[in-house]
């Protein structure tokens, strides 16, 4: 993390940002650990005003080859400023494009120190899974593996979309979550999304 020479300003404007926020809303799901959490637009839609009231200001942009920069100004002319990083799979514009929403979701929510995704108790005490709540940890976690729209497999059986046929080939269980993200940014039909999640469940289902 790098700051200005006084954060004194910025860190009082941040404590009160944080007293006047209430719980951003919560409107994408986790379909594997049955948790929710606020997707980078709804997050945004509820800073907006908490921010600007206390005189702050966010930016972020890419950084190096797989990272992302998020600084926090405050009017005074204080920041604080931290970058944080992900592999894509590959090197098409739709991994570093996933790749950076990624980022820009959980790198803000750390910044601000706001709450985006429900703590998924259960599956950190069955041992099914690690626990992702509050804070993500962009920088030492590998973002689950990206997928493209250029591979298309429906000639292999043509009854099936190319979406379910690739969904068929996951066998980890964070790949298939984020093949989930994908898919919503994608803009693939509700119901082709839900089959999908459906299928998912059954095949990870402890």
């Amino acid at each position: 993390m790098n700051k200005s020479e006084s954060i004194k300003t910025i860190a009082t404007a941040l404590a009160q940002f944080q007293s006047e926020m209430t719980a951003v809303k919560k409107d994408a799901k986790n379909p594997f650990f049955h948790s929710r959490y606020a997707d980078l637009s709804s997050i945004i839609e509820a800073i907006r005003i908490p921010l600007a009231r206390n005189s702050l200001s966010f930016c972020q942009f890419p950084s190096g080859l797989n990272g992302l920069t998020t600084l926090l100004m405050h009017a005074s002319g204080e920041w604080i400023e931290d970058t944080a990083s992900m592999t894509p799979k590959d090197s098409s514009p739709q991994a570093t494009g996933s790749v950076l929403t990624y980022l820009r979701r959980y790198s803000l929510s750390a910044v601000l120190g706001i709450a985006t995704e429900d703590d998924d108790d259960g599956a950190v005490a069955s041992g099914t899974a690690q626990k992702e709540a509050k804070v993500a940890r962009p920088a030492t976690r590998s973002i689950p593996k990206v997928y493209t729209i250029e591979d298309d497999p429906t000639k292999e059986d043509p009854k099936k979309s190319s979406w379910r046929m690739k969904a068929e080939r996951i066998e980890v269980r964070e790949e298939a979550l984020g093949y989930l993200d994908f898919l919503k940014e994608e803009g693939v039909p509700q119901k082709e999304m839900d089959e999908i999640t459906d299928y998912f469940k059954r095949k990870f289902k402890k």
